[in-house]
């Protein structure tokens, strides 16, 4: 699903950020699980300056601190719960 496809005026899109550290293998893990939900688009701006995908919002790559990785994900209100746990 593409950033743009996800919105509509009907249907509000809500922006979560995670910050985790570099060191831990969980912002990989959670990019994954999120993904698998569904109806959720998901970046993750990896410590090394690779990104899973390319869209409209590289600007939160900028917000990450040194050795930081930043998942992204634009999900509908009634999804929030799901991809914060």
């Amino acid at each position: 699903m593409n950033w743009r496809g996800l919105r509509s005026k009907k249907d509000p899109v809500r922006t979560i950020l995670g910050f985790y550290s570099a060191e831990h293998a969980d912002a990989e893990k959670a990019y994954q699980t999120i993904r698998a939900a569904g109806r959720v688009s998901v970046r993750l701006f990896r410590e090394n300056g690779t990104k899973s995908n390319f869209g409209p919002n590289e600007h939160y790559g900028a917000l990450r601190l040194d050795g930081e990785s930043l998942l992204v994900a634009r999900a509908p209100p009634a999804k929030v719960q799901t991809v914060v746990r």
